[in-house]
């Protein structure tokens, strides 16, 4: 049963969308937890011919050096799109707990030779009230 309001706590949006031709790795943009307190990524594919194209996050103090964010402060691992996720279009997250303002996504592909259309969303919510 249903008795609380997610809709209007939570805002999600488009982080990244790329068609992936080759091995590499995808940037998505920073993001600025500033305004919440909590932030899950997902990730998704619309279009998979091959590779495995995995979830990378980076956090920063200064929107400038960035660092990976350590597994103690995810909820959950990082998901990879490989061809059995692919078809069976499995959405998965990973949320994080991090005391930095700076989030910033990325997609790793490696296997690639046609690749795949793939997304980053996040759900960023619980926003904090000004004081």
């Amino acid at each position: 049963m249903a008795i609380q309001d997610l809709k209007t706590t939570i805002e999600v949006s488009l982080n990244e969308t790329n068609a992936i031709g080759a091995n590499g790795t995808t940037v998505g943009a920073d993001f600025d937890t500033a305004a919440y307190l909590t932030v899950t990524f997902a990730l998704m594919c619309t279009a998979y011919t091959d590779g495995t194209h995995t979830l990378t996050l980076d956090e920063s103090d200064d929107d400038v050096t960035y660092t990976a964010v350590p597994a103690a402060k995810l909820i959950g691992s990082l998901p990879a799109i490989t061809s059995v996720t692919a078809a069976l279009e499995v959405i998965d997250t990973v949320g994080v707990f991090s005391n930095m303002r700076y989030i910033r996504p990325s997609i790793v592909s490696t296997g690639v030779t046609t690749g795949a259309t793939v997304q980053i969303v996040q759900l960023a919510g619980l926003e904090r009230m000004p004081s």
